[in-house]
């Protein structure tokens, strides 16, 4: 990969601004996780568990999945960092409705609940994502949840990557 001083300093930017709406330092390297499909993905300090499941059975036509992320210890959410689910490159007979929801354009498919100690921040996260099949069979839908979490020290920016197998009927 080319690393250009457009990109070096589009990537400084980003990241300053997720530490600075914290008003903490931010980690200087998004990490990416991959989860195995219909797993669950664990950041590797211990700061996150992340989960895609399907809400039903799957059918042909308009369904959906959901992709949540719960915080540990002393992480939330940040409401201030510009969470989006993308979605991964759609398997043969299914399309998506959009490439990218955005906590910010899509408010619908995002939901939180309040951390137990600290009812002023979310510590879990959940987004309902569209996806259309066309005919049965078995798919892998899912994508890539991008998303700001922050402790009293810290904000990290991850990329976590989820997928789900389906049994469309």
């Amino acid at each position: 990969m080319k690393l250009t001083l457009a990109s070096l300093f589009a990537t400084s930017f980003v990241l300053g601004v997720a530490g600075f709406a914290c008003g903490r330092t931010a980690d200087a390297s998004p990490s990416t996780s991959q989860a195995a499909p219909g797993k669950s993905s664990d950041s590797k300090e211990g700061k996150w568990a992340a989960s895609i499941k399907l809400v039903g059975s799957p059918k042909v036509g308009d369904d959906f999945f959901e992709v949540s992320l719960t915080t540990s210890g002393d992480f939330h959410v940040n409401d201030d960092y510009p969470t989006k689910f993308k979605t991964g490159d759609a398997p043969a007979n299914v399309t998506y409705p959009s490439a990218t929801l955005s906590r910010k354009d899509n408010k619908e498919a995002f939901t939180t609940d309040a951390c137990k100690a600290d009812k002023d921040h979310a510590c879990t996260i959940h987004v309902k994502v569209p996806f259309k099949a066309s005919k049965a069979g078995k798919v892998t839908v899912g994508g890539t949840l991008n998303i700001g979490v922050c402790s009293p020290a810290n904000c990290l920016v991850e990329k976590i990557a989820l997928d789900v197998d389906a049994d469309v009927k």
